[in-house]
């Protein structure tokens, strides 16, 4: 679920300098940091990495462009891409081989960023917990989302290639590698990445909440107790949406029982 890495490392992108977060969170006294909630996202060294050259033609096919633009579109920040995307038909695993390799040939040039987290799946008239690939748009890909046209393959146009290098500039203006900048944007993905963790294990069997919630050095409590000691206040909205999501539950509970009830006393 979540993976955690000993600070301080380097950056993924740019090996020849340190993660400035990681820099941050050892100045915190922390040890570890979850890799998963990195802003790389927001990050100057990942645009940097990735800025694409003017001159170059670049495409994106009709798959890629549907999976960019439904992921800017939603206000989260982690978009469940096999939850979404994948179709309920006979084709199934085509389209989840389809999704997977659009999404890895988008983070293969700077558009997002791939992750894997515990998602409801339906099947059929069950709904299972698997681990899924998510993924998160970066400020590149907020830009080539911008700049492409579905069914147009993309921005390889003299047009599009124009006016990717006059925004350009604009983007660098979204990103940052001061550390404090980056330490709010870490805290603000490892908040969203626990909420969606108990959004969606919460409906799983007593045993797994159990396993994934309450045992000692598990992932969630590690990275909560992490998160705790960074920013108090967004660890408390955390248990805030941990309690509500139960509350809901148990009123669900208690009106489908209710409406059991009813029913068996109902004449025939």
């Amino acid at each position: 679920m979540f993976h955690f890495a000993a600070v301080p490392l380097a950056c993924r992108y740019r090996p020849d300098v340190r993660c400035p977060v990681a820099e941050t969170v050892r100045a915190r006294a922390e040890t570890e940091l979850v890799e998963e909630a990195l802003p790389c996202a927001f990050c100057t060294h990942h645009l940097t990495a990735f800025t694409p050259a003017v001159q170059r033609r670049w495409h994106l096919g009709k798959t890629e462009l549907v999976i960019l633009l439904a992921a800017c579109v939603q206000r989260q920040r982690f978009y469940p891409l096999i939850r979404q995307m994948t179709v309920e038909d006979a084709d199934r695993q085509g389209n989840r081989r389809r999704f997977l390799k659009a999404a890895q040939r988008l983070a293969a040039c700077g558009a997002v960023r791939l992750l894997q987290l515990p998602t409801q799946q339906p099947q059929y008239t069950r709904i299972l917990l698997r681990e899924t690939t998510w993924l998160q748009v970066t400020v590149l890909g907020q830009l080539l989302n911008r700049l492409s046209t579905p069914g147009r393959g993309g921005y390889d146009s003299t047009r599009r290639k124009l006016a990717l290098a006059e925004r350009l500039h604009a983007v660098r203006e979204q990103v940052s590698k001061e550390p404090e900048p980056l330490l709010a944007q870490y805290s603000a993905n490892l908040t969203e990445l626990l909420q969606r963790v108990i959004e969606h294990v919460s409906l799983a069997t007593p045993v797994v909440v159990q396993r994934v919630f309450t045992v000692e050095g598990a992932a969630f409590l590690r990275a909560s107790e992490h998160l705790e000691r960074l920013d108090p206040a967004a660890d408390a909205n955390v248990m805030r949406y941990f309690t509500q999501v139960q509350d809901d539950l148990r009123r669900a509970a208690a009106r489908e029982l209710t409406v059991r009830r009813t029913r068996s006393d109902s004449p025939q």
